[in-house]
């Protein structure tokens, strides 16, 4: 098994961080350690790493992986930085990635398309690039999807039409181009789309027009 036990390898993980989390050592009991929820059930393994807006920075440790039972991860509002680890495609009961708000770089794992249970991705604000992966279509869990003001390129992946639960997409203030995919108009379930400040060209769909629940549509500022 490459994966240590869980609470050397958060206790590995933790001393990377700045500051190092307050009582993540040897003595403190795992479900203990701030920020580390465990399950209901047995209470020994963790479901839940939430450090939101806690000012840490150091980087996201390919091993939080091992944590296979993790449903929650919550990490905005601080100042991490480097990469999004593939190896984190694992975490197949995830629900809930917050990541947004932070300083990221780097593209978007194509391995990440194995979240199959993730409902919720907010990675907005951050320093993230290259393309959207049109592996992602596999995410179909989806509800809420927000990459704002980050510096994606490329075109809107057709693929992403399988995204039939989603509620809220935001893509705004990115650079992404090309047109509108008329495959969009599968997205039964949105209420919210958010596509402006972008560079995106060409026309509305008219397909589009099947979009029953959609409420909100911003698509100004760009090259239509």
């Amino acid at each position: 098994d490459p994966c240590p036990d869980d609470k050397d390898f958060l206790i590995q993980f933790g001393n990377g961080l700045t500051p190092v989390p307050s009582n993540w050592n040897a003595t403190t009991d795992l479900c203990d350690f701030v920020g580390i929820t465990c399950d209901t059930a047995t209470n020994s393994f963790p479901v839940t790493l939430n450090f939101e807006d806690s000012s840490y920075s150091g980087s996201l440790s390919e091993d939080l992986s091992c944590l296979a039972e993790l449903r929650e991860i919550r990490l905005n509002g601080n100042t991490f930085s480097g990469t999004l680890p593939p190896e984190w495609c694992t975490l197949t009961k995830l629900r809930i990635m917050q990541l947004h708000d932070n300083q990221l770089d780097g593209s978007l794992p194509p391995e990440w398309s194995e979240l199959v249970s993730t409902e919720v991705m907010f990675l907005q604000n951050n320093d993230l690039d290259g393309a959207l992966p049109g592996e992602w279509s596999e995410l179909t869990a989806v509800t809420d999807l927000r990459m704002q003001g980050n510096s994606f390129t490329g075109t809107l992946p057709a693929f992403w039409s399988t995204f039939s639960n989603l509620e809220t997409m935001r893509l705004e203030e990115n650079s992404l181009n090309g047109t509108l995919p008329s495959e969009w108009s599968e997205f039964a379930a949105a209420q919210t789309m958010h596509l402006f400040a972008n560079g995106l060209s060409g026309t509305l769909p008219t397909e589009w027009s099947e979009l029953s629940n959609l409420a909100v549509m911003l698509l100004d500022d760009n090259s239509f």
